[in-house]
């Protein structure tokens, strides 16, 4: 039998979570195309994200995006709320990019300042979670979105100091520009990395460097990442055929797409959907 190759994405959607004691082991590093926002209602948490370790002050909102491998590093006595929000919502957002998106898209966590807006956070995590409990509805995960939307855009009006430069020299305005072509093309068949290059204004040697050194994966791994993404979606909440899912997602052919979904997944798209799938009548 051959090793299963492990993988450190992990696909999360529109989700929120909460985590109210210490876990008895700490996550490992992993991945995921969302961004995170987490409020820290009580006790101690530090991250490790883009190679730097971050604490987290208590009653802070902070934010950052999943590209980059990161995990918990120490959390004592934890009460957290989580929402992460896809990439391509974001992105959407009209949100300043040089002293924001670029930033939280180069490895920056970012910490709401004031302390007096706690309760209001306290207030928005707590509808998010609601909203997106049991009975959640198209509608309600519409104005949830709009509230996040406005008060991302409140925390980035403080947020003017941050460097849109990192002090490693890599340009994040030009792997913003590649992160949000890849977004809204990677379900095209054919999406080569010469395309993603021009859209950033770059070479494409030196695009694969740029985008690797800032996102810890190659760009075609990323774009697979993200179809696979794709393609789970469908297979959870659709009856198609496999065949035509590999084709939504933007995979060649099927045995291309049965390679790589095995890969980040560690099953078969056909395994993976009998899981997922709702049975008839539910």
């Amino acid at each position: 039998m051959k090793q299963r190759v492990q993988t450190d994405f992990q696909i999360h959607g529109l989700f929120a979570h909460r985590w109210k004691e210490r876990r008895s082991s700490l996550p490992t590093f992993h991945r995921h195309n969302e961004i995170e926002l987490n409020l820290l209602a009580r006790g101690s948490l530090s991250y490790t994200i883009a190679g730097r370790s971050v604490a987290i002050r208590p009653r802070t909102l902070c934010v950052f995006w999943g590209g980059f491998s990161h995990r918990i590093a120490a959390w004592a006595r934890g009460d957290i709320w989580s929402l992460s929000i896809p990439l391509t919502v974001f992105l959407a957002w009209p949100l300043p990019r040089e002293t924001f998106v670029y930033p939280l898209l180069h490895g920056e966590l970012l910490q709401e300042a004031d302390p007096s807006r706690w309760p209001h956070d306290l207030d928005l995590m707590r509808r998010c979670h609601a909203d997106l409990g049991a009975g959640a509805t198209a509608e309600r995960q519409e104005i949830l979105l709009l509230e996040v939307q406005a008060r991302l855009r409140r925390l980035a009006m403080e947020c003017g100091h941050i460097r849109a430069v990192s002090e490693h020299g890599v340009e994040p305005a030009r792997v913003a520009r590649m992160l949000q072509f890849i977004a809204e093309h990677y379900a095209e068949t054919g999406l080569t990395v010469r395309e993603i290059a021009k859209a950033a204004q770059a070479n494409p040697s030196y695009a694969m460097e740029t985008f690797k050194e800032s996102c810890g994966v190659s760009m075609m791994r990323y774009v697979n990442d993200q179809r696979v993404a794709h393609a789970r979606r469908l297979l959870a909440t659709t009856d198609a055929k496999i065949l035509d899912v590999a084709m939504a997602a933007g995979f060649g052919s099927l045995s291309q797409f049965h390679n790589v979904f095995r890969r980040v997944c560690n099953q078969t798209p056909r395994e993976y959907a009998r899981a997922h799938r709702p049975l008839p009548g539910d």
